[in-house]
C-alpha cells in the first residue's frame, strides 16, 4: 500500500527497512490495539486456522493447503509477481471465498477499498480467486457494558464488493514522490485542492512566487504569496488589535488524553478521548510573573472528575483562557455530555473567555515554513526557530497517549512508571 503514496518509499521499506524512522510510541500503541482489534475479529468468523511458516514463502504454501478445508483463515499470505499480501480473514461462502478486512477506525475508507483491491490482486496472480470482500470496522455506537463479550456488537461488517471489483481493472500508483519538496513549492499552496494544483503547475506556475491569475484569493493565500516574495514573515495589521482584546490574568493551557480502540472504561465507547493530564501557565500581566500547575492523573481509575476539579481551581483567576485548536473546549465539552460533575460550567466559562491562538495566527500570520500547516509544531520551529521538542523524551500528543496508556492498564514496570509520569509532565509543561 505504500506504493499507492511512492513507489521509492514502498521500495525502500522492503529492501532498505533500516533507512526508515523508529516506529513512536503513538505507532506502536495503533500497531498493538490493531493486533487486539484484530484476534476480537477472528471471533467472528470462529474455527479457522493461522497458516504456519517461518516466513512468507512457507506461509503463502500453507495458505493454499488451507483453502482445501474449507474453514475461516486468519492471516493467511498470498505471493505473486514480486508482491506479497497478507489477508486479515478469507472465509468460505456459497460461492467459494470472502475477504475480511479487519480495520480498526470506525468507517470504511477509500484506501481501505484499494487495500482489499491489492490483496484480491495479488491472490488472483497466485490462482485464488475471491469472490466476496468486506471490510469489518469497529462499531462507533457500542457502549463497554462489564466485558466485551459479542464481537458482532463491537463490529460493523460492510459488503464493499462492487466497490473493490470497480478498481480491481487498475490499481493506481503515484508517478511521483513528494520528498525534498522546496517549501515555495506550489504543492504547498494554502487552501487549494489538487486539481487547483495541477492547473497552476500546467501553466507553469511551479513556485508560490509565481502564482497569479486565481480568482478570489482568501487572505490566507495572499499572505503566502506575499511571503514567499519577501521572504520573511508575514504579519497582518489587524494583530495589534486583536491581541488588544487579551485581558489579564491569562491562563495558557494544554490538555493531554488518551483512547483505546478497544474501550478500558465503563461506559466509554471506541476510541472516546479520555482527559487525564492537563497544564497552566498564569500570566498576571505584561512582564510579570508567570506561574505554572500541573495535573497528571496517577492512579488507575477514570481520570475526569479529578482533572475538572483540579482545573476549576488553577484557571478560576484568569480573565482569558488561551489555548491552540479547540481541542481542550471539545474535551471539556465531551466530558460535560458524559455527565462529568462540573464540567459543563467549566465547558461554558472556557468558550467565553476562549482565545485561540490557532485561529489567531491562521487568520493574521503566515511564513512559507509552515508549508501550509498550522499545526502547533510547524509554527512553533518555523517562527522560533531553535525552539522543538528533541530534548524531550516525549515529543507529541499521541506519545504521551500511548505512554500514558501503557501506565494506566499496568503494562509497565515500577520504575517504567515512574519515569513515564516525570516524562509526561515534563511534555505537558513545554507543550
Amino acid at each position: 500500500m505504500q506504493a499507492l503514496h511512492c513507489e521509492r518509499r514502498a521500495w525502500l521499506a522492503a529492501n532498505h527497512p533500516e533507512l526508515g524512522a523508529p516506529n513512536s510510541r503513538g505507532l506502536e500503541l495503533r500497531l498493538l490495539q490493531g493486533q487486539q482489534i484484530g484476534r476480537i475479529a477472528h471471533q467472528l468468523f470462529p474455527g479457522g486456522s493461522f497458516p504456519g511458516g517461518l516466513n512468507d514463502a512457507d506461509r503463502a504454501t500453507a495458505t493454499i493447503e488451507l483453502l482445501k478445508n474449507k474453514a475461516p483463515i486468519y492471516e493467511g499470505v498470498f505471493l505473486a509477481k514480486n508482491c506479497s499480501a497478507r489477508v486479515d480473514i478469507l472465509t468460505p461462502n456459497e460461492a467459494g471465498w470472502t475477504l475480511v478486512e479487519v480495520k480498526s477506525s470506525t468507517r470504511v475508507k477509500p484506501e481501505h477499498i484499494q487495500d482489499i483491491a491489492f490483496q484480491a490482486w495479488v491472490a488472483k496472480e497466485s490462482g485464488v480467486t475471491i469472490q466476496k470482500f468486506a471490510v469489518a470496522h469497529i462499531n462507533s455506537g457500542f457502549r463497554l457494558r462489564a466485558e466485551l463479550d459479542d464481537p458482532w456488537e463491537f463490529f460493523e461488517v460492510v459488503d464493499v464488493t462492487s466497490d473493490v471489483m470497480a478498481v480491481l481493472a487498475e490499481l493506481p500508483i503515484y508517478d511521483y514522490c513528494h520528498q525534498e519538496i522546496p517549501p515555495n513549492d506550489t504543492r504547498f499552496f494554502p487552501v487549494i485542492g489538487q486539481e487547483q494544483i495541477d492547473a497552476l503547475r500546467a501553466r507553469g506556475q511551479v513556485t508560490i512566487e509565481q502564482v497569479e491569475d486565481i480568482d478570489r484569493l482568501t487572505a490566507v493565500q495572499s499572505r503566502a504569496i506575499k511571503a514567499a516574495n519577501e521572504k520573511k514573515t508575514v504579519v497582518d495589521e489587524k494583530l495589534k488589535k486583536v491581541l488588544s482584546r487579551f485581558s489579564y490574568p491569562l491562563a495558557f493551557v494544554d490538555f493531554e488524553a488518551f483512547s483505546s480502540g478497544i474501550p478500558i472504561l465503563p461506559g466509554s465507547k471506541p476510541y472516546q478521548a479520555i482527559p487525564f493530564q492537563w497544564s497552566v501557565h498564569l500570566v498576571q500581566g505584561p512582564g510579570q510573573h508567570t506561574s505554572h500547575e500541573g495535573f497528571l492523573h496517577k492512579g488507575m481509575n477514570d481520570p475526569r472528575d479529578r482533572f475538572v476539579e483540579t482545573l476549576e481551581l488553577a484557571t478560576r483567576s484568569a480573565n482569558g483562557i488561551v489555548h491552540y485548536s479547540p481541542y481542550e473546549l471539545q474535551l471539556l465539552k465531551g466530558m460535560a455530555e458524559d455527565g462529568v460533575p462540573g464540567a459543563g460550567s467549566l465547558y461554558n466559562r472556557f468558550a467565553e473567555k476562549s482565545l485561540d491562538l490557532l485561529k489567531i495566527i491562521r487568520e493574521n500570520v503566515y511564513d512559507i515554513n509552515f508549508q501550509s500547516s498550522f499545526s502547533l509544531k510547524v509554527v512553533l520551529a518555523s517562527l522560533l526557530p531553535g525552539l522543538d521538542y528533541s530534548g524531550l523524551a516525549v515529543q507529541d500528543g499521541d506519545s504521551a497517549a500511548a505512554a500514558y496508556l501503557a501506565f494506566f492498564t499496568g503494562s509497565l514496570s515500577r520504575e517504567e512508571a515512574e519515569q513515564t509520569l516525570s516524562d509526561l509532565e515534563k511534555y505537558c509543561k513545554y507543550d
